[in-house]
């Protein structure tokens, strides 16, 4: 009974005081999948959109066409050829892929879907295009974006938590000890 106790609040005081951390994961590429460089970009910026693999077939013929605000003022480059405009026209390569280069113009806000259609296949992405104002504070310092626990209140949550797991574990002992 006291190893099972004793485990269980091991694996307690693991969960509790591990730190949660970040996944990082390479981004997922099958064989026919659309992926952008980057979903999120500032006005006037370059994505870069690769339809992979199979996603169309070789040579064939595809519109690229972007929807969004103004769209129609945003630049695209396919395979070196530049076009203004919300729509141009590419040829897929041998290996079932097509790379477009979309700048979003300098007025651009909300989200643009960059979209690729051919007689076989259909499929795009989404994008945010972002515009921050910066707003002067008068001061340098960076924002407080958390809360201030005092030292010392940390440290007696601590030492609360840390009397009890002692008093769990001492009754216990204790009823095992009159058990027997």
């Amino acid at each position: 009974m006291l190893r099972r106790t004793m485990a269980v609040l091991a694996v307690a005081s693991v969960a509790l005081l591990s730190a949660p951390t970040a996944a990082f994961a390479d981004p997922y590429v099958s064989g026919s999948t659309v992926t952008a460089d980057t979903y999120s970009l500032s006005p006037g910026e370059t994505v870069t959109v690769t339809w992979h693999g199979d996603y169309f077939e070789p040579g064939e013929a595809v519109s690229v066409s972007v929807a969004g605000t103004a769209a129609s003022a945003s630049t695209m480059s396919i395979s070196g050829a530049r076009s203004t405009g919300a729509t141009a026209p590419a040829v897929v390569d041998p290996s079932g892929s097509v790379v477009a280069r979309v700048t979003v113009p300098a007025s651009a806000t909300g989200n643009y879907t960059i979209t690729g259609t051919s007689a076989s296949a259909s499929g795009g992405v989404t994008v945010a295009v972002l515009s921050a104002t910066l707003i002067s504070t008068g001061t340098t310092a960076l924002a407080k974006t958390g809360g201030n626990v005092p030292v010392g209140l940390a440290l007696a949550g601590g030492g609360i938590l840390a009397l009890g797991v002692i008093l769990v574990a001492a009754r216990m002992i204790t009823r095992r000890r009159s058990v027997n």
